[in-house]
């Protein structure tokens, strides 16, 4: 399939070829074209779409996107809340693929008994990563002993929030959305259009448009 890219987005990142090439992709499923020109523009979407449509790809092309915009910290992050320690590890691992990755501007949180590991990550908190992949709890607890601003919190993916839902993680998702509260676009991915999921999600969407 050939990439659909028009010359605004060319213009805004010029590289994509590359992080293309290394998540393997040769053109862009519609998925992924609506939710790079979703964090362009910028506005909040709702894409509701089964699994194996590429929902996860778009999340890892947008934070390729942004590593590819901002070279450094600047007080502005990027977050990708995921539904397990599992899949933060996978993100990360596949993360570390990209022409832009930095080791010390991504930064994976997640549920540890580990105490120096939880003071580590709340050091490199404050010092301000680009891309932050964590679980909901672990988000929320960060958020709540100030280890890192909410106003710093630029971009907002959520990835399978029906599964979080479905596992009991939608209250503290509810609180996360509350606390970043000054957000520039928020994208929020479900495999499921339950109705009643459906219309939770879109009470946390600001201009929603669902996909």
């Amino acid at each position: 399939m050939e990439a659909r890219f028009n010359q605004h987005l060319e213009n805004i990142w010029p590289d994509y070829l590359k992080s293309l090439d290394a998540f393997g992709i040769v053109g862009l499923r519609s998925i992924q074209y609506d939710v790079l020109h979703a964090i362009v523009e910028p506005r909040d979407i709702v894409v509701a779409s089964p699994f194996g449509s590429g929902k996860t790809t778009a999340a890892l092309l947008a934070i390729a996107w942004w590593l590819n915009r901002i070279k450094d910290s600047s007080g502005s992050c990027m977050v990708l809340a995921v539904e397990s320690e599992q899949q933060v590890k996978r993100i990360e691992s596949l993360i570390t693929g990209l022409p832009a990755y930095d080791l010390m501007k991504v930064l994976p949180l997640y549920t540890t008994s580990d105490v120096s590991l939880f003071k580590n990550r709340a050091e490199r908190l404050r010092q301000g990563p680009l891309v932050i992949v964590a679980t909901p709890d672990r988000l929320l607890v960060h958020l709540r002993v100030g280890n890192f601003s909410s106003a710093d919190v630029r971009y907002l993916i959520v990835d399978d929030i029906d599964i979080m839902h479905d596992k009991g993680m939608f209250r503290d998702m509810e609180q996360i959305f509350i606390l970043l509260e000054n957000y520039t676009c928020r994208i929020l991915f479900s495999s499921s259009e339950r109705p009643s999921l459906m219309k939770r999600i879109d009470s946390m969407i600001r201009h929603n448009k669902s996909l």
